[in-house]
Protein backbone atom coordinates (compact mmCIF):
# COMPACT_ATOMS: atom_id res chain seq x y z
CA UNK A 1 0.00 0.00 0.00
CA UNK A 2 3.07 2.25 0.67
CA UNK A 3 3.41 2.08 -3.25
CA UNK A 4 0.46 2.94 -3.94
CA UNK A 5 0.37 5.84 -1.61
CA UNK A 6 3.68 7.39 -2.87
CA UNK A 7 3.18 6.72 -6.77
CA UNK A 8 0.08 9.45 -6.08
CA UNK A 9 -3.29 7.46 -4.72
CA UNK A 10 -5.00 10.68 -5.98
CA UNK A 11 -3.94 10.63 -9.91
CA UNK A 12 -4.22 6.39 -9.36
CA UNK A 13 -8.21 7.02 -8.28
CA UNK A 14 -9.00 9.45 -11.19
CA UNK A 15 -7.19 7.64 -13.53
CA UNK A 16 -4.96 9.80 -14.70
CA UNK A 17 -1.86 8.34 -13.51
CA UNK A 18 0.25 7.02 -16.85
CA UNK A 19 2.05 3.73 -17.48
CA UNK A 20 5.12 3.10 -19.96
CA UNK A 21 3.03 2.53 -22.12
CA UNK A 22 0.67 4.69 -22.26
CA UNK A 23 3.05 6.64 -24.85
CA UNK A 24 3.34 3.96 -27.56
CA UNK A 25 1.92 3.92 -30.63
CA UNK A 26 0.86 0.53 -30.98
CA UNK A 27 -2.31 -2.00 -30.08
CA UNK A 28 -4.34 -1.48 -26.62
CA UNK A 29 -3.35 -4.94 -26.29
CA UNK A 30 0.60 -4.05 -26.40
CA UNK A 31 0.21 -1.37 -24.17
CA UNK A 32 -1.13 -2.97 -21.82
CA UNK A 33 1.29 -5.72 -21.70
CA UNK A 34 4.18 -3.43 -22.12
CA UNK A 35 2.25 -1.42 -19.14
CA UNK A 36 2.64 -4.48 -16.64
CA UNK A 37 5.58 -6.29 -17.74
CA UNK A 38 8.29 -3.92 -17.72
CA UNK A 39 8.20 -2.35 -14.53
CA UNK A 40 8.60 -5.77 -13.13
CA UNK A 41 11.91 -6.62 -15.69
CA UNK A 42 13.14 -3.06 -14.52
CA UNK A 43 12.43 -3.94 -11.00
CA UNK A 44 14.10 -6.66 -11.33
CA UNK A 45 17.20 -5.66 -13.51
CA UNK A 46 17.41 -2.82 -10.98
CA UNK A 47 18.19 -4.88 -8.05
CA UNK A 48 19.91 -7.39 -9.73
CA UNK A 49 22.45 -4.87 -10.44
CA UNK A 50 22.46 -2.94 -7.74
CA UNK A 51 22.27 -5.82 -4.39
CA UNK A 52 23.95 -8.70 -6.76
CA UNK A 53 26.82 -6.71 -8.57
CA UNK A 54 27.46 -3.62 -6.35
CA UNK A 55 25.96 -4.40 -2.50
CA UNK A 56 26.98 -8.17 -2.27
CA UNK A 57 30.58 -7.60 -3.94
CA UNK A 58 31.30 -4.51 -1.94
CA UNK A 59 30.24 -5.82 1.40
CA UNK A 60 33.75 -7.90 1.41
CA UNK A 61 35.45 -4.41 1.15
CA UNK A 62 33.22 -1.90 3.06
CA UNK A 63 31.32 -4.11 5.18
CA UNK A 64 27.34 -4.92 4.68
CA UNK A 65 25.90 -1.75 6.35
CA UNK A 66 27.95 0.73 4.13
CA UNK A 67 27.49 -1.62 1.05
CA UNK A 68 24.02 -1.50 1.43
CA UNK A 69 23.65 2.05 2.29
CA UNK A 70 25.60 3.10 -1.03
CA UNK A 71 23.25 0.24 -2.85
CA UNK A 72 20.03 2.03 -1.24
CA UNK A 73 21.80 5.61 -2.25
CA UNK A 74 22.34 4.71 -5.72
CA UNK A 75 19.10 3.39 -6.20
CA UNK A 76 17.28 6.49 -4.44
CA UNK A 77 19.24 8.77 -6.99
CA UNK A 78 18.47 6.86 -9.86
CA UNK A 79 14.29 7.11 -9.08
CA UNK A 80 15.11 11.10 -8.70
CA UNK A 81 12.50 12.29 -10.65
CA UNK A 82 10.24 10.66 -8.34
CA UNK A 83 12.62 12.43 -5.48
CA UNK A 84 10.34 15.78 -5.92
CA UNK A 85 7.66 14.77 -3.11
CA UNK A 86 8.62 13.94 0.47
CA UNK A 87 6.03 10.52 -0.20
CA UNK A 88 8.18 9.41 -3.05
CA UNK A 89 10.98 9.72 -1.23
CA UNK A 90 10.20 7.95 2.05
CA UNK A 91 8.60 4.83 -0.03
CA UNK A 92 12.23 4.54 -2.41
CA UNK A 93 14.03 4.93 0.99
CA UNK A 94 12.25 2.11 2.61
CA UNK A 95 11.88 -0.08 -0.56
CA UNK A 96 15.89 0.57 -0.61
CA UNK A 97 15.77 -0.52 2.61
CA UNK A 98 14.22 -3.60 2.90
CA UNK A 99 15.77 -5.01 -0.31
CA UNK A 100 19.24 -3.91 1.15
CA UNK A 101 18.58 -6.29 4.10
CA UNK A 102 16.58 -8.88 2.13
CA UNK A 103 20.08 -9.42 0.09
CA UNK A 104 22.60 -8.58 2.73
CA UNK A 105 20.54 -11.61 4.75
CA UNK A 106 20.32 -14.01 1.95
CA UNK A 107 23.27 -13.05 0.59
CA UNK A 108 21.45 -13.35 -2.67
CA UNK A 109 20.18 -10.58 -5.14
CA UNK A 110 16.77 -12.99 -6.35
CA UNK A 111 14.66 -12.49 -3.55
CA UNK A 112 14.92 -8.69 -3.26
CA UNK A 113 14.67 -9.03 -7.52
CA UNK A 114 11.66 -10.65 -7.01
CA UNK A 115 9.88 -8.28 -4.35
CA UNK A 116 10.89 -5.30 -6.33
CA UNK A 117 9.55 -6.79 -9.43
CA UNK A 118 6.03 -7.63 -7.59
CA UNK A 119 6.23 -4.37 -6.26
CA UNK A 120 6.24 -2.70 -9.65
CA UNK A 121 3.81 -5.11 -11.11
CA UNK A 122 1.22 -4.10 -8.03
CA UNK A 123 1.45 -1.10 -8.70
CA UNK A 124 1.21 -1.05 -12.49
CA UNK A 125 -1.80 -3.63 -11.84
CA UNK A 126 -3.73 -1.11 -9.60
CA UNK A 127 -3.18 1.84 -11.91
CA UNK A 128 -4.64 -0.34 -14.72
CA UNK A 129 -7.85 -1.51 -12.64
CA UNK A 130 -8.73 2.35 -11.71
CA UNK A 131 -8.81 3.65 -15.07
CA UNK A 132 -12.20 4.34 -16.24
Amino acid sequence: MAGLFATGWDHILTGTATLGGDSLSASPSFRLQYSLVMPAAAGILEEATLRGIMQLRTERYVGSMPSQLLAGLLFIVAHGQQMLEIRHLLFLTLLASVTGWIAGRSRAAWPASLLHGAVNFLIATVVLACRT
